[in-house]
């Protein structure tokens, strides 16, 4: 053999191993592009409902202590029926209660809201690190992208670049993946 069949089989080795690992590469970004969006819509979806939850469980805190204070008023009623002067008093007694209670169910419903804000916020700063990392991934793909029709799966090469498959897609070379 001579040294130029030698470097030439050498070169073809080379592309061919460089073929191999560029598919390889591109398969395995688009697995991770595809679980980091799972894992985002996921997270989103966890949240939401986290919120959604929490949401219903104060409102139903809220009516039962609602319930709770009707239930109150209305036997007070009954009692304090027999006088003006005194119903008078109990009612201010009850209505400044109830503002007290009201304040205090305000400043519980503010902490629980600023706590799920907060956490609103953190999720959606970890979302759009996710996206950044998935653009940035998507980036890196070096122009290839991957197309499935009825003819069969291929990579799809950039423009201004060729291949030896004989394979095409559109006007542009593809390699078709077995």
């Amino acid at each position: 053999m001579r040294l130029g069949e030698l470097t030439s089989r050498f070169q073809a080795r080379v592309a061919q191993d460089r073929e191999v690992m560029e598919k390889t590469v591109n398969i395995e970004l688009n697995i991770l592009r595809q679980s980091l969006s799972e894992s985002s819509s996921d997270v989103l979806n966890i949240t939401k409902d986290g919120i959604r939850r929490h949401g219903e469980l104060l409102s139903q805190m809220i009516w039962s202590q609602l319930d709770l204070v009707e239930q109150e008023m209305s036997s007070w009623r009954k009692v304090l029926a027999g006088g003006l002067l005194k119903s008078f008093f109990w009612g201010m007694g009850l209505a400044l209660g109830l503002g007290i209670a009201g304040l205090c169910v305000l400043a519980l419903l503010n902490t629980r809201l600023e706590r799920i804000q907060s956490a609103t916020a953190q999720w959606e700063t970890h979302l759009e690190e996710l996206r950044n990392d998935a653009n940035r991934i998507e980036k890196n793909t070096w122009g290839l992208k991957l197309v499935e029709d009825r003819q069969g799966r291929f990579i799809v090469l950039p423009e201004g670049t060729t291949a030896v498959t004989g394979w095409t897609v559109g006007d542009r070379h593809a390699l078709r993946l077995e």
